[in-house]
Parts: C-alpha cells; structure tokens; sequence
C-alpha cells in the first residue's frame, strides 16, 4: 500500500506493506525527510497537529489507514542539527525559512477568495427562460468560473489559478465518487509529479535498465499550453 505524507519540505510517498507498523513506516520515513531518527518524527492526522500518532508497535492497518492515505509530519525542532555557526547571526534565508513543526501561511487575498463561492452570476435569457422572475433554469443559473462557454464568450484565453483550482477539484471529486476513490496512480491536485521509473519492482524482471514493465515504468508526459494565468 502507499501512504502520502505531507511535511514542510513538500510531500512524500512510503510504499509500506499491509503487516508494517507504524514504528516501520517511521523507519522508511526517517531517510527521506532527513531526520536524524525516527523518534524525532512527529506524525499526525491532520495539519494542526491535534491528531498524533503515537501507537508504534501497531500495525498500520490496524490505525485505521489504507492506500493513498495522506498523514502529516515534522521533525522536532530539538532532533533538527542546527547549521549555525556558534555566535554568528542567523542569515537572511534562515529568517525567512518556516521553523521546524510549522507550515506555510495562506496569503489573506486567498482566505478572502475561499470565503467567496466564486459562481458567476447570469440574467434571465429572454429567449430561452420560460420561468417567473423568482425562478432559475439551465439558461440563467450561475455557472463556474472555468466554463467554457462564458471564458469563449468573453473571449478570456486564460482562466485565473483560483478558477483553475476549482476546476481540477470538481474533476478529482467526481472521479472519486465515480470510483469509490481517487486511484492511487492518479495524481491528486497539486501534488508534485514523479515520472521516475518505480524501483523494488516486484514483477520478477531485471532492476531497471536490465528490464522494465508496465507496472514500474512511468507515465507518458503531453507537452500542453498551461490553462491558467498567475
């Protein structure tokens, strides 16, 4: 199974066995993010940090977790070697760099657009809506920002990111809800792409480049205009 991890130096990936315990999938973990032990990961639920997990010695199907399942970790702030010189002041970068334990804030103009519903407002067609004036059809319900036939017909070449966003996590949840769930080879929005080729393949063939297979070697990348504007 394949457990997302999502930490402040961006997000990871554990390939972690059905038997593996919590203090097994920390070990795996432990490289990838640079830490100096496992015990010096803290692992949590959520992005505020509320929901740790700490039962190390059980399994991890046992916590609750399944594939594509996304945890959130940082690593103490007392495990972190520290890379200052003694007595030297700290340098512009790590001023600006978050401290260990913290994420990102969100700039106010996007917290400002969250609370907007984003939905574009249209009149009553005189030709096509039928309905009293405190009613709603097809023809004069607010449409999303990235319609294409409102971007056509304002003749608007690239939809703004936020319409962007909305876009790509209308299409993530309906894919979900067609699916069960999102499939774990689809990248999830915003998730940085990996086209490597998948190591430990369990096929039987030769590591790469001996021998390759469907299932270990990557997706076809399409060079393609980006949809948005920034």
């Amino acid at each position: 199974m394949l457990i997302r991890i999502r930490s402040p130096d961006g997000m990871h990936r554990i390939e972690a066995g059905l038997k593996d315990t919590l203090a097994q999938l920390l070990e795996k973990l432990a490289p990838v993010m640079n830490a100096p032990s496992p015990d010096a990961i803290v692992l949590t639920r959520d992005v505020g940090g509320q929901s740790i997990l700490a039962e190390f010695e059980q399994s991890i199907i046992s916590l609750g977790l399944k594939h594509g399942d996304m945890l959130f970790a940082t690593v103490a702030p007392s495990a972190r070697p520290s890379v200052e010189p003694t007595g030297a002041q700290p340098s512009a970068s790590s001023r600006n760099r978050p401290a260990a334990g913290s994420f990102i804030v969100q700039e106010d103009v996007d917290s400002q657009l969250e609370k907007d519903d984003g939905l574009i407002r249209r009149k009553r067609d005189t030709k096509f809506c039928k309905h009293g004036a405190n009613a709603m059809c097809e023809y004069c319900t607010p449409t999303e920002p990235y319609d294409a036939g409102y971007l056509a017909e304002n003749k608007i070449k690239h939809m703004s990111f936020h319409a962007y966003l909305r876009k790509i996590l209308a299409q993530s949840k309906i894919r979900g809800d067609i699916s069960g769930g999102i499939p774990p080879n689809i990248p999830l929005p915003l998730e940085d792409l990996d086209y490597c080729v998948k190591p430990h393949c369990l096929s039987g063939h030769a590591p790469w480049p001996e021998g390759i297979c469907t299932k270990c070697q990557p997706s076809a990348v399409t060079l393609q205009r980006q949809p948005f504007r920034m």
